[in-house]
């Protein structure tokens, strides 16, 4: 081969290498750079949760929700101690209905060997906490079961050895 062919050949495979890793980097790069941050949904459960540019936190008749719009994530979490019957009906069926609703046409599957239900239609995956001790109810939902394999892998519960989620 003469000059002239050799680089217009080695041109051409630079110009092939560079879209593959440009393609490479579009689909796996974000979740390669995809930092974590623990944080304390309540005073006895943590997570690491995607690090958020656009996080809102709102309190509903004493319903936490934590809404992650960057990453597509939710954290709602209720306590019921001390409560009184009143409230457990009003609010305690709220955070019923909230769980209910992620339940509702999906299927339980096994994930980061924790009871998750998934919903085809929606493409949400949810994972439900519900701590005796602390009277603490946790539901974490996400689009991508990758994210949410990763938070399940990093709860802690202080206060409770061997956490599990509930398959209720």
């Amino acid at each position: 081969m003469d000059k002239e062919k050799t680089g217009i050949l080695f041109i051409g495979i630079i110009i092939i290498v560079a879209m593959v890793l440009l393609l490479a980097y579009h689909y796996s790069g974000p979740m390669i750079l995809q930092k974590y941050e623990d944080v304390n949904v309540t005073s006895t459960f943590s997570a690491d949760i995607p690090t958020p540019n656009n996080i809102t936190n709102q309190t509903i008749d004493n319903i936490t929700i934590m809404n992650d719009t960057e990453n597509n994530l939710t954290i709602a979490s209720y306590n019921c101690e001390g409560k009184s019957f009143d409230d457990l009906v009003t609010e305690g069926s709220k955070f019923l209905a909230i769980k209910n609703s992620y339940k509702d046409g999906a299927e339980k599957i096994k994930l980061a060997n924790q009871t998750v239900w998934h919903n085809k239609k929606t493409g949400t995956y949810m994972v439900y906490y519900s701590l005796e001790e602390s009277h603490d109810h946790v539901i974490i939902v996400s689009n991508d079961n990758n994210t949410l394999a990763h938070i399940i892998s990093t709860v802690n519960n202080p206060s409770k050895e061997g956490l599990q989620a509930s398959a209720e």
